[in-house]
This record gives structure tokens, C-alpha cells and sequence, in this order.
């Protein structure tokens, strides 16, 4: 697709070109000077805020004095905020699944002091999304509209007022979006054609979300 409107493309129409995953650049390059263009090839292989795995398995090993957690996700999750992997994006594989684990943290994570809201936001959000916000956890998907998630969900994420967002895979592809930690509960996700796997790249998306630049010294996947 891309391929046939970059060759239709005038050669007078200036193009930047910019991606986080794909593994031939200088291929491309090729390709885009053999149909005439004038290409520069700007490369960075240093990621500025280095990734380091954290395993699910040594996060619930740790111990926990206080109100039991049900859920595996809420545990695991429960577990990484205590660790100070927080705030964490939680990628879900649709919009059903991510609401319902947004909705289960709300009632299983320990209380936290609650986000003060003003009114416009309340109204704006709607009634199940505030009450979600105030807890500090949030849902988004392409299923929102444009305010709720562009409007209130990512600014309150990039602040670091919220301590958990929990997303489908759209998300991935935000490149002025990203958290501390990011976890992946399913590889396995439905289209309307059928059952789909994520694919490595795709799943390169979700982990570079992992690390915000300015803020933290190292971004986290955690491992499940």
C-alpha cells in the first residue's frame, strides 16, 4: 500500500519518512532513489531511555502485607506499582477486554489519593470513565471519542496523574505517547476477518511505549 503512493508520488513532493521498527533503512533509501527522489538516511540505533525486562514471576514472589488482590492481572499489576514500575501501560486485545480490566483494577488496586477532576472533564469524560479517572486508572481505545481520549486520557497519562492505562493495540502506534512500564496480556486478538496473532513488529510497537524521555533513567517490559 504505502509502496504504490510513495512511486505515484511527484518527485517535486518533499517527503519525510519517519519509523521506530523498520530493520531495513538503507533498502528503502535504495528503493527511493532508483524512482529518482534525492534521499537522507538519518539513523539512530542508541534508544534514549534503555529497556530492561522485569519478570511477572519474580513481581508476584514479593510480599504483600494488606488487602488480598483477586485477579491474576491485578495481582501482577498490584505487584509491578509497589516495585515503582509505575505508571503502566497495559496493552488488552479489544475494546471489551480493556474496559473490563480497567473497570477490575479500579475495584482491586489498594486506594491511592484520588484525581481531582474539574467539572468540564467530568462532563466530558462521562460518568464510568470518571469514576475510573479519580481512581487513577484509565481505558482507551478507537471506540472513544476524540475528546476522551485526546482530550483527557493522554494528557492526564503524559502529566503522570494516572497509574495504570489500560489500551488496545492503536495505542502502540502513538509516538508522542509513553509510560514508565508496559505490559502485554495477550499476543492473540480479534479482527473482523478472524483470529489474529501479533506480529514481532507489532509487538516492537508496544514495547516502545515502555520509557518516558526527561522523566525516567530506564523504561520496563514486564515479562508475563
Amino acid at each position: 500500500g504505502y509502496e504504490v503512493t510513495l512511486a505515484m508520488a511527484a518527485n517535486k513532493v518533499r517527503l519525510l519518512l519517519m519509523s521506530g521498527s523498520v530493520s531495513n533503512p538503507l533498502e528503502v533509501a535504495d528503493w527511493l532513489r532508483s524512482h529518482g527522489r534525492e534521499v537522507s538516511l538519518v539513523t539512530e540505533g542508541k534508544r534514549p531511555v534503555p529497556l530492561e525486562e522485569v519478570f511477572a514471576e519474580a513481581l508476584l514472589r514479593r510480599p504483600f502485607e494488606g488487602r488480598k488482590v483477586r485477579g491474576h492481572w491485578p495481582k501482577l499489576i498490584n505487584a509491578a506499582l509497589r516495585a515503582n514500575l509505575g505508571p503502566i501501560l497495559v496493552f488488552a486485545p479489544r475494546r471489551r477486554a480493556a474496559e473490563d480490566l480497567a473497570r477490575q483494577l479500579a475495584l482491586e488496586l489498594p486506594s491511592v489519593e484520588p484525581l481531582d477532576l474539574t467539572v468540564e472533564q467530568k462532563k466530558a469524560a462521562g460518568k464510568d470513565l470518571a469514576s475510573l479517572l479519580k481512581r487513577r486508572i484509565a481505558y482507551h481505545h478507537s471506540g472513544l471519542d476524540y475528546l476522551k481520549r485526546a482530550g483527557i486520557v493522554e494528557p492526564l497519562a503524559k502529566a503522570g496523574q494516572l497509574q495504570v492505562v489500560v489500551a488496545t493495540t492503536g495505542l502502540a502506534a502513538g509516538i508522542n505517547f509513553s509510560m514508565r512500564s508496559v505490559l502485554v496480556t495477550d499476543r492473540e486478538y480479534r479482527m473482523e476477518d478472524g483470529i489474529h496473532f501479533l506480529r514481532p513488529d507489532e509487538l516492537l510497537q508496544m514495547f516502545g511505549r515502555a520509557g518516558r524521555r526527561g522523566l525516567d533513567d530506564r523504561g520496563f517490559i514486564i515479562v508475563a
